[in-house]
């Protein structure tokens, strides 16, 4: 690093100066008054210059950072930070501290943010509030006491992120196919300090970067060439852009571009591509695979041979796996085909001869059901296909005409027990099967077996008829409803009939059981239609708690279910705003002693239930519970109000003070309102009482402020002294006239 070796230098930027030392003063004058003028003059020289435009600029900036003197051990500078990155229009700050105690004062020279030289000084912070240009190199001097002059740049990078990051020239491919996607990143600077970063997956194919001089924004583009392979079917590739700024920690994240999924077309290929030779294991399934990728996805068909058609019915199956007992030994032959191309390929299908083995191999027991059906079955594989025969015990040979059956498969009302012989035959061996038949017994059936439904009429016997057969002898269980439990005291009924007078309505349910099972028989019990009937039929007289809820239950039966009406006394109809409630039950404050009447009606009657609702009695509460405190103006009329609550009515009892009393002639008033001219202070007592309590209340009257007793006794004297002393005054008078 150098320093400028000039006296007196021009600021290129702000049309100031900065000198390394400070002029002598000579004949002509003060080194200050010249230093003036050749300033006045060169920064006129350097403000013509600097319009010339930025190039010239720079020059100047690069004449006056290099040009000069080494710096000497005494001019240390140092800026913080040393680099500075910024976004376009951002704000940044910097400071630059000398380490040297020989400095008279320093200064920024920038053509935005300069700082003037500020004398005594050995830091000093330099800042641009928005970066307004692409390229600017603020520079930090200082002036020493020995006319020296230090200067450092602070390297500034001016940076911006693209506008966009896009792909170009997407589109399928074929397999082995070259083909180049390209990568636009529109309007970034600086473009030296570009990469341009190509992923594909999780790989990171290229990187490129740019020989860019220009630090305002530019548009860059990066070309991809790849060869298709179908491994990238599928994958996906993106570009990024990134700037490589200082420090590299602080710089802008990079920006991508959408992701492109490849699309590469490649003919099938088969998973297992060789040809198969195939055991045929008789009796069991067998897997053709034939699985091939390609993209499109391929299409199969299949082509089996002639025998095998009849079988199989489709000789185009469509599906790449097939299982299934192949029967018949061949090559069947698999085609996997796109629009990329074809592949075959053939399984070939062998059989060798095995002896019977019977598809159910276990003996069997079976329980014999008369009447009904039963299938014997001794069905076989082998190869040869087995030959089969019969022997059936000598009771059963006379009924079946034929002790020697050649089906695998018989189905027919086996009526005697014991045991059936079956054997299968090839050329390969013989089996021989067992089926021992026995007699069983049988669930219960019901003789009418159709659910019931029954209309009751009350008082009248019905008939329930639960009869079933079985083997064993069923046992019965009859379920009644809940309300008919407690009439027939038995739920638990063990007979097949019931006759009896049934009175209430529901599901009568029976249940039939034996060893072999168990059935159920539902006899639904309807109700003919009847007048209402109160479940609580007797009217009723209720006692009122005032403020507490009370329930009035007009509950009632009745075919069909009935609806109700309420009516109100008078003064409750006001509060409760519907007289005609169709509740049959209702809950709520009543207020109001009387009768409620509720109606219960139906197609086949009304019947009408009275609730007689009384107040219930409670103490006496004052209406104005507090004691009072009043103020006696005398000859006024004054109120005591003691008005209580109560039932029944309370009565009341006065108590006055001892010289009211006389005046009052009554200290017992009985009304709970006193109204008079009250003339004597003191407290006036209340009592309001009933059977059920007593309560008190006080009234406290005063005598209003005035003059006291005393005060007029004062007076009275004072009065006195003046007519005496006035008395002796005017004696005295006398007595000397006399004289």
């Amino acid at each position: 690093m150098f320093t400028s070796c000039i006296p007196c230098c021009s600021s290129l930027y702000r049309g100031s100066f900065f000198c390394a030392s400070e002029p002598k003063e000579t004949a002509l004058g003060s080194a200050t008054q010249i230093s003036k003028h050749l300033l006045r003059s060169i920064r006129f020289i350097f403000n013509f210059l600097a319009k010339l435009g930025k190039n010239m600029m720079q020059f100047f900036i690069f004449c006056f950072a290099v040009i000069g003197k080494p710096v000497n051990a005494a001019c240390l500078l140092e800026l913080s930070p040393p680099r500075v990155v910024v976004r376009f229009g951002d704000s940044f700050s910097a400071n630059c501290t000398s380490s040297s105690d020989q400095i008279e004062g320093m200064g920024w020279e920038s053509p935005y943010g300069g700082v003037d030289l500020t004398q005594g000084v050995t830091s000093l912070p330099f800042k641009i509030d928005s970066v307004p240009e692409w390229e600017i190199g603020p520079i930090c001097y200082t002036n020493s006491r020995d006319g020296d002059q230090c200067t450092k740049l602070l390297p500034v990078t001016v940076y911006k992120m693209p506008d966009s990051v896009s792909l170009k020239n997407l589109r399928t491919v074929k397999e082995g196919q070259q083909f180049a996607i390209q990568c636009d990143v529109v309007n970034v600077a600086p473009a030296r300090n570009l990469s341009i970063v190509w992923h594909k997956g999780n790989k990171n194919l290229s990187s490129q970067t740019f020989d860019e001089s220009s630090p305002s924004p530019v548009s860059k583009s990066s070309d991809l060439t790849l060869t298709a392979h179908r491994d990238d079917d599928g994958a996906e590739i993106w570009c990024e852009a990134k700037l490589n700024l200082w420090p590299q920690e602080q710089g802008p994240p990079p920006v991508r571009s959408e992701a492109h999924t490849l699309t590469v077309l490649y003919p099938p290929t088969f998973i297992s591509a060789s040809d198969e030779t195939l055991d045929f294991p008789a009796g069991k399934s067998m897997t053709l695979n034939c699985n091939a990728t390609g993209n499109p996805v391929p299409s199969y068909i299949w082509q089996f041979l002639q025998a095998a058609q009849e079988t199989y019915k489709n000789q185009n199956e469509n599906y790449p796996v097939l299982t299934r007992p192949f029967e018949i030994p061949g090559i069947y032959t698999c085609t996997a085909s796109n629009t990329q191309g074809t592949v075959t390929k053939s399984f070939t299908v062998s059989e060798s001869p095995y002896p019977p083995a019977f598809i159910d191999p276990l003996n069997e027991t079976l329980e014999l059901s008369a009447g009904e059906k039963m299938t014997l079955n001794c069905n076989a594989t082998g190869n040869p296909v087995p030959s089969y025969h019969w022997r059936f015990l000598q009771a059963a040979q006379e009924t079946y005409k034929n002790q020697n059956e050649n089906y695998p498969v018989l189905t027919r009302p086996f009526k005697f027990p014991g045991v059936y012989t079956c054997t299968a035959s090839n050329t390969q061996g013989t089996v021989t099967k067992y089926f021992t038949v026995s007699e069983s017994p049988y669930p219960p059936a019901f003789i009418d077996p159709l659910n019931e439904t029954l209309e009751l009429s009350a008082g009248e016997k019905m008939t329930l008829n639960c009869n079933a057969t079985g083997n064993p002898v069923p046992s019965y269980h009859w379920q009644f409803p809940q309300a008919a439990q407690e009439m027939y005291k038995n739920q638990n009924e063990n007979y097949p009939v019931l006759t009896r007078p049934f009175k209430f309505p529901g599901v009568y349910t029976c249940t039939a059981s034996n060893t072999q099972g168990t059935v159920t028989k539902y006899f639904t019990v309807s109700e003919s239609p009847y007048p209402p009937a109160f479940i609580d039929p007797l009217n009723e007289t209720l006692e009122l708690s005032a403020g507490e809820k009370m329930t009035l239950n007009c509950n009632a039966t009745g075919n069909p279910v009935p609806s109700y009406h309420w009516r109100f006394l008078q003064a409750a109809q006001e509060m409760y705003k519907n007289q005609n409630e169709n509740y049959p039950v209702l809950t709520r404050p009543f207020k109001f002693p009387g009768i409620y009447t509720c109606t219960a009606s139906n197609t086949q009657g009304t019947v009408t239930k009275y609730f007689t609702v009384s107040e219930s009695p409670y103490p006496p509460a004052f209406i104005d519970p507090l004691n009072e405190t009043l103020e006696l103006s005398a000859g006024e009329k004054m109120t005591l109000n003691c008005n209580a609550t109560g039932n029944p009515v309370p009565s009341y009892h006065w108590q006055f003070p001892q010289a009211a009393q006389e005046t009052r002639k009554n200290q017992d008033v009985n009304h709970p309102i006193v109204t008079r001219p009250f003339e004597f202070p003191g407290v006036y007592t209340c009592t309001a009482s009933n059977t059920q309590g007593t309560v008190t209340k006080y009234f406290t009257v005063n005598k209003p402020p005035g003059i006291g007793s005393g005060v007029i006794a004062g007076i009275a004297v004072f009065a006195v002294l003046v007519v005496l002393f006035f008395g002796a005054l005017i004696y005295y008078k006398y007595a000397l006239r006399k004289r």
